[in-house]
């Protein structure tokens, strides 16, 4: 019998859950999973000191955010932030889990900011 490839969602959560762990090693506190806005997901918000990080995570060969989901994200986070003023600081991390590796990069993207 040929061996079934994991879907994309179970590939998704498990790269969720080893980010989780990892990030604690590394001293967060994951704050939320998963979580959802009218603007979209964000998949890990954890912080450490006083700053606030939204992590964008990523499990096996996709390496890399698109626009679509960047702005996805930096909207929900947004939202996030306009009811919470706890952090003095905040920024957008990715972490690219594949084949039991870590890759976690600060300050991934930033804000764009509109011309008007």
């Amino acid at each position: 019998m040929p061996k079934l490839s994991q879907s994309s969602y179970a590939i998704g959560l498990k790269a969720e859950l080893d980010a989780c762990t990892f990030l604690k090693r590394d001293g967060f506190a994951i704050l939320h999973q998963r979580w959802k806005s009218a603007f979209g997901e964000i998949d890990v918000i954890a912080s450490k000191d006083t700053e606030l990080v939204f992590f964008e995570i990523k499990g096996g060969r996709q390496c890399s955010l698109t626009a679509k989901q960047k702005r996805r994200c930096a909207n929900a986070a947004l939202d996030f932030i306009s009811s919470d003023c706890n952090h003095s600081s905040f920024r957008f991390d990715c972490i690219f889990i594949s084949n039991g590796e870590v890759e976690h990069i600060q300050n991934a993207f930033y804000i764009e900011e509109s011309s008007s």
